[in-house]
């Protein structure tokens, strides 16, 4: 048997400036193989987080985004198969990745950034195209083969919440209950933490929201060996103002590859 551990972080378009920080105060410290990444940027502080995983060997997966949008990168000390197939009608592209890990059974990861819409029509209509867009994909029978685990920061809220700053609508609730009585998927907060959901994000009004999730297939139910919540990372030193989100799971075989911890200095050649 082994282990694959799973961690979620939106890291806000980070600077430069803060994205070191996500190295040396939450990264370096965890002991983690694959990491999503939301909200990532052109900038030069996703550049610095990413570039700092290339240095030591990790596989980056990253689908381009539009102009001047935010997306999602998938770090991997474990093979990876990057070649997927992406909805043709998805509005929002590069907020999605997907990557097949070379472990036994094989796991379809599948990072999501759901867009956010306020209470601008356009962006709502958007993120209801993207929503609906992926809900096909994880309902369509020919993309069940593999067992799944979705994460990111999904920008909606369980139906038990109901928040007042931001009220969530009609579809993004349904949106959460079709992933789950649709897809073959659960909710791994519901089943494996003590304290079901904990708030992940907290607007200016200080309410508390659980925007960022992970959802399990139930065929890996019996394989978790671990989930949690760190809110470290909005509380300590202000890496970031989202909780990052973490999933372990024991598989029969994984296939890791040669990497080394992030920020190991390399020794260069003598000749």
């Amino acid at each position: 048997m082994a282990f694959v551990s799973i961690a979620t972080l939106n890291i806000g378009a980070a600077s430069k400036e803060r994205a070191q920080r996500i190295l040396d105060n939450w990264i370096k410290p965890s002991q983690v193989d694959i990491y999503v990444f939301t909200e990532v940027s052109e900038g030069d502080g996703t550049s610095t987080i990413l570039e700092a995983f290339q240095d030591v060997n990790w596989t980056v997966l990253r689908v381009p985004c539009a102009t001047n949008d935010r997306g999602v990168a998938i770090v991997s000390r474990i093979g990876i198969d990057a070649k997927a197939e992406y909805p043709a009608n998805d509005p929002a592209k590069g907020r999605a990745a997907i990557a097949v890990l070379d472990t036994m059974p094989q796991v379809e990861l599948i990072g999501m950034y759901v867009p956010n819409r306020g209470n601008d029509p356009t962006k709502t209509h958007r993120k209801k195209a993207y929503l609906d867009c992926w809900l096909g994909r994880l309902s369509a029978k020919t993309n069940r083969q593999l067992c799944r685990v979705v994460m990111g920061d999904l920008n909606i809220v369980p139906p038990t919440q109901h928040p007042q700053f931001l009220p969530q609508l009609p579809f993004e609730y349904a949106w959460y209950r079709d992933v789950i009585e649709r897809c073959g998927l659960y909710d791994a907060a519901l089943r494996h933490n003590a304290n079901t959901h904990e708030s992940t994000w907290a607007a200016a009004s200080g309410e508390g929201y659980t925007y960022d999730h992970i959802f399990v297939d139930a065929r890996l139910a019996g394989r978790v060996r671990g989930f949690r919540y760190d809110h470290d990372t909005r509380r300590r030193g202000g890496i970031t103002d989202h909780s990052a989100v973490a999933v372990t799971l024991e598989m029969d075989s994984v296939s890791h590859l040669e990497t080394y911890a992030v920020g190991t200095p390399r020794q260069s050649g003598l000749f």
